[in-house]
């Protein structure tokens, strides 16, 4: 009787093993191929969705990108899905979304991560504002690079994700992507959304590298500035409006951030004491600060403008009142400037606005049947007198840079001081 020769026993055991793992790779192919596909499809549906449903609620959704050149990016996107992951699915919608050119008109990507910065683009460059204890060092830095791609490249790309009628939404919204690991990585900035190489400039003007890791948003705990060395504008952020007579200016400073009413101090009260003080105080000046007024109900302010007309016109006269404007001054904001310069004799200064006075507005929000991906659009268009303006500019421009801010200075402030 022959033995079994041991080297045709390996053999076949090497290939019973290589069998095994093919069939493993195949039904791993497989599996990912049918999720895939099934992915792809979820992808193509939610394009075809928004295709349709966004030109047909939209009030007028082709001002800008023409229809044609509308359906032929949504073509090319369906086209490339299968080769795009869902971070680069996303880029490509926001670039849709900016070319249609309406700022009230967007698609939500906030994913709940960020990287631990706030970062503020100055005159002179963007800074890192606030961050956490572990990175102390890189507060008050440029920023020139991340994961070693120049800063002024990035910003390009970065502002055509953001829909807007000027360069001052665009510059209010940058520093909010700079700290997105999704939109770093949807633009193949980083390689991970877990961390990214970012490059500084100090005061020194030393140039230095800091790996830095995303976390979630609502965990972290940041630095901050000390509350009493704080300017007037970056006071009280936790209340929609509020004012403070000023004895030795005899002013009275008064900022309003929100346009609908705050539980604890209802507007119709605030107003009311807000005119009792103007009525007892007399004040020089009335500033009205809406540089950080992203819109809402714009019968708040209006109603303000009104009130000054009926029961102090003495503001009206020269060098009274002065309202302030800024890049994030947007949306019913705008409109309330608008109002302010036609009823009053207000003095504007600050910064340009980043919102439009010709712009679309009234949200109403729809969601992608399968991502669930949220999107916002507009039902209203608002035209001023002026139907060339893209922005509202003050009367008196004044911006502020890296050197005002971390010195605590509000060079708008003293402006109107001087004045």
């Amino acid at each position: 009787m022959m033995k079994p020769n041991k080297s045709t026993n390996k053999n076949k055991k090497i290939m019973v093993i290589i069998w095994l793992f093919i069939s493993f790779i195949v039904i791993v192919s497989a599996t990912f191929m049918v999720y895939n596909n099934e992915r792809n499809i979820a992808w193509r549906k939610d394009i075809d969705y928004l295709s349709k449903e966004l030109p047909k609620n939209h009030v007028n959704l082709f001002f800008k990108l023409s229809e044609k050149e509308f359906n032929k990016e949504i073509k090319i996107l369906k086209r490339n899905v299968y080769k795009l992951n869902d971070d680069e699915i996303m880029i490509e919608l926001m670039k849709i979304f900016a070319a249609i050119g309406d700022e009230h008109t967007n698609i939500n990507y906030f994913d709940g991560n960020r990287f631990p910065l706030k970062f503020y683009w100055f005159e002179d460059g963007i800074y890192v504002i606030d961050t956490i204890p572990e990175y102390n060092e890189i507060k008050e830095c440029k920023l020139s690079k991340i994961n070693g791609v120049d800063i002024n490249k990035i910003v390009k790309e970065v502002a055509n994700l953001i829909p807007n009628s000027n360069n001052q939404w665009v510059k209010y919204n940058t520093p909010s992507l700079l700290v997105a690991p999704n939109i770093l990585y949807g633009i193949d900035i980083i390689d991970s959304k877990d961390k990214g190489t970012f490059t500084f400039i100090n005061n020194e003007d030393v140039e230095f590298s800091m790996d830095i890791k995303s976390s979630k948003a609502d965990t972290i705990s940041w630095i901050d500035k000390d509350s009493e060395s704080l300017p007037l504008y970056m006071q009280n952020t936790d209340k929609f409006y509020w004012f403070e007579y000023m004895t030795e200016n005899n002013l009275i400073y008064y900022k309003h951030d929100v346009c609908r009413d705050q539980k604890e101090n209802p507007f119709i009260d605030f107003s009311i004491e807000l005119f009792n003080l103007i009525k007892e105080k007399n004040p020089d000046k009335l500033i009205l600060d809406l540089r950080d007024n992203s819109g809402g109900d714009s019968r708040y302010i209006d109603n303000i403008i009104d009130k000054i007309n009926l029961t102090a016109p003495e503001l009206n006269a020269e060098n009274k009142l002065y309202i302030i404007t800024g890049r994030k001054t947007f949306s019913s904001a705008v409109l309330n400037c608008l109002y302010a310069r036609a009823n009053s004799n207000a003095i504007f200064i600050g910064e340009a606005t980043g919102g439009n006075p010709n712009g679309y507005g009234e949200v109403l929000v729809m969601e992608l049947p399968n991502s669930k991906k949220k999107l916002s659009y507009s039902i209203k268009k608002f035209e001023s007198f002026d139907k060339a303006m893209n922005t509202f500019e003050p009367n008196i421009n004044v911006e502020i840079n890296s050197t005002d801010y971390f010195e605590d200075r509000d060079p708008v402030f003293e402006a109107i001081i001087s004045n």
